[in-house]
This record gives structure tokens, C-alpha cells and sequence, in this order.
């Protein structure tokens, strides 16, 4: 492929090549962050914004239901 070709890939297969990509350079990791704009939804999900206010650093977040 070249440069002024783009590849057209499944979202399944964008978020395989993500979590792979990731874990080889990061591996486990612990994230510290300000959460803000916490929303508990009815199914019992709890949706959040983690936040590195002096970097500008946003990262959306999910904190699913455990039975």
C-alpha cells in the first residue's frame, strides 16, 4: 500500500490492533486522574471523565456493573 492509499478496516479490528500496540509498549498500568462529569446510568454503569488538569489530558471512562 502506498502513502496515498487508505485502509479501510473493521472497528473489531481497529480496537485488536489498539489493545495490542498498547499492550506492548505499556503493558499494566494503574491511571490517576480528577474525575468529573460522573454519571450513574439506571443499568448501574458509571460513566466519567478522568482528567490531567495541569497537562489538558482527557481520557473518557466506563466503570461497568459487577454481579
Amino acid at each position: 500500500m502506498n502513502d496515498e492509499q487508505e485502509a479501510i478496516i473493521a472497528v473489531s479490528e481497529l480496537a485488536r490492533r489498539m489493545k495490542h500496540a498498547l499492550s506492548r509498549s505499556v503493558g499494566r498500568v494503574w491511571i490517576e486522574g480528577e474525575i468529573a462529569h460522573l454519571k450513574r446510568s439506571q443499568n448501574g454503569h458509571v460513566y466519567f471523565s478522568l482528567k490531567d488538569v495541569a497537562e489538558g489530558a482527557v481520557v473518557e471512562s466506563v466503570m461497568y456493573r459487577m454481579n
